[in-house]
């Protein structure tokens, strides 16, 4: 798939439709639906950080996007590397995948402390 700026949702559609004729499992590693939640995410995660940086500004603090950063997320759909943006004061806290936070299961994030799981 596209990067998320460019993501196109008729490829998408037609890839997958192909997909399943072919037998591809719908989760998984190499599921269909993996680039679709991946996308979700980094929009998400992207328009967090945009309702932050208003915030910021109008508040008038000078934060402003710090490049990006990667992570590995474990979904039913298989795992991915996602990545988002990052702010320079280091105050943007997402709330639809927070820091530290690794998994994403039936709509819950859970994040991975000395092996055990937590919501």
């Amino acid at each position: 798939m596209n990067d998320n700026n460019d993501f196109d949702f008729e490829r998408f559609k037609a890839e997958a439709i192909k997909g399943m004729y072919a037998g591809k499992p719908l989760n998984g590693e190499k599921g269909i639906f993996a680039p679709l939640l991946k996308h979700f995410l980094e929009s998400a995660l992207e328009g967090e950080l945009d309702a932050h940086l208003h915030e910021e500004k109008a508040l008038g603090a000078a934060n402003r996007r710090n490049g990006k950063t990667t992570k590995r997320v474990k979904s039913i759909s298989g795992e991915f590397d996602l990545e988002s943006s990052r702010d320079r004061s280091g105050s943007f806290e997402p709330l639809v995948l927070p820091k530290l936070y690794i998994s994403v299961i039936l709509g819950q994030a859970y994040r991975l402390n000395m092996g055990h799981a937590y919501r």
